[in-house]
């Protein structure tokens, strides 16, 4: 989610960090100012020497970057008619790569300082109106290159705070050896109320911690997230699915196929329908294109199976990537016992099986939590993904037909009518005698 004015923001920084191997990166600054905001920077550029503004200039990346040092003279172009000032800079980062203390992993870190610098700071026990620099229209682009033109992997990531008083986004996408960061500050008053200053403090924790990624870098000095966008395997997860495939085959096999209907579902068996017709014809084709859509979800790049997903945990914020191993390790028993399922359910609904009404229910009602499971964890790792306006709404929709299906199963004569074969031929209590002569099946309505 972006905005900006119909021009374009006020100001935009656009950083571009091309890695060179090893710690280091050269590091060109392209920074567009507009209306006021170049009005301001042409007054600080007479008002001070060039040398001075250099200086001035790389001392600001030194302190955010060991070891910068400015590779050429800044280049102003300033276009009076459009009243737009562009600044470009150079500088030569030593130590753009960094180790935590006692850690070995290297990392790339992203800090938007321009916007970080303009938020207001205030204290937890302030609760009075929280003065706003107004207008601020920025953008914050960081790209970070890859040596060699070497694929970055794949990422694709959006957040952002929304308020009367102000505006925060971030989205983190790749494309080839780049990875594209996009930051963007606005405000639309000049004060946050008192009632919302509370909620400006929540806020504030989400976006100081946005605005500062780091992503992970291997020793060589070369970003790796892996490409989920293509499928492959690994071994010791794809035993794990197939070892809950394999308990789930044993439970439909040694207990639950010879069982019986547990009774919620009354079934009728005096009036045995020895054909699938009716509505029954669409859970029929819908039962065959579950399996095809299950199959290929199991198997598709956003599966727990992909390696490339649990890679991408890396991605995530350090205190995020724990709550993600976990959700992909819960939809991985989901898939798993959902596949086995999902086949025998169609098996049984083709013998006709009285179990079949009470399983076709019992798979909705588990995939029914899945989806409540999904929603908490995509709260819980990006609370601004869950709107409606995203997969979340037509999966509300998907819910909705599951209880829709599910009050047929349980409600439908032609359902209970139908699904009369037991695991074994045996009789069945005769019901003959207590149904009219002119009640036979083949006058009774059809649902």
């Amino acid at each position: 989610m972006e905005k900006s004015n119909k021009d374009g923001f006020l100001v935009r920084f656009e950083d571009v960090f091309q890695l060179l191997g090893g710690d280091k990166a050269n590091l060109k600054v392209f920074t567009t100012y507009r209306y006021n905001e170049a009005d301001k920077m042409r007054s600080y550029l007479k008002e001070n020497a060039r040398n001075q503004i250099q200086n001035d200039f790389e001392d600001y990346y030194k302190g955010i970057y060991e070891k910068a040092k400015r590779l050429k003279p800044i280049v102003v172009e300033d276009n009076l008619e459009k009243n737009v000032l562009t600044i470009a800079e150079e500088y030569l980062l030593e130590s753009y790569l960094f180790k935590e203390d006692g850690q070995k992993q290297k990392y790339a870190p992203a800090f938007s300082k321009p916007i970080y610098e303009r938020l207001p700071k205030v204290s937890e026990d302030r609760m009075l109106p929280i003065a706003l620099s107004f207008p601020i229209d920025i953008e914050h682009v960081i790209k970070i290159v890859n040596k060699d033109n070497i694929p970055v992997g794949s990422l694709n990531f959006d957040d952002f705070v929304e308020e009367d008083a102000y505006f925060f986004s971030r989205s983190i996408k790749t494309n080839k050896d780049t990875v594209l960061i996009k930051n963007v500050f606005i405000t639309n008053d000049s004060f946050i109320p008192m009632e919302k200053s509370s909620k400006y403090l929540e806020d504030f924790k989400k976006i100081e911690n946005n605005v500062t990624y780091i992503l992970f870098a291997s020793d060589d000095g070369k970003i790796n997230l892996g490409d989920v966008s293509n499928f492959k395997f690994n071994i010791w997860v794809t035993l794990v699915f197939l070892f809950v495939a394999g308990l789930t085959v044993w439970f439909i096999w040694a207990k639950y196929n010879r069982s019986k209907p547990t009774g919620f579902i009354n079934l009728e068996h005096a009036y045995e329908e020895t054909s699938i017709g009716g509505w029954l014809i669409l859970v029929l084709i819908g039962s065959v294109i579950s399996i095809a859509q299950t199959i290929l979800m199991s198997f598709s790049a956003d599966s727990p199976l992909n390696a490339n997903q649990w890679e991408l945990a890396k991605a995530y914020n350090i205190d995020n990537g724990p709550l993600y191993y976990i959700f992909l390790a819960i939809i991985l028993v989901f898939n798993a016992i959902g596949l086995v399922f999902t086949i025998y359910t169609a098996i049984l609904l083709f013998k006709r099986r009285d179990i079949f009404p009470q399983t076709f229910v019992f798979l909705r009602i588990g995939l029914f939590i899945m989806y409540i499971v999904m929603f908490i964890f995509i709260y819980l790792l990006n609370p601004s993904e869950f709107t409606l306006g995203n997969e979340l709404g037509r999966s509300i929709w998907e819910m909705l037909f599951m209880i829709l299906w599910c009050f047929y199963m349980i409600f439908s004569k032609r359902v209970k009518r139908t699904f009369t074969v037991p695991y074994k031929a045996e009789t069945y209590p005769n019901e003959s005698d207590e149904i009219e002569g002119n009640l036979a099946p083949n006058n009774d309505p059809k649902y």
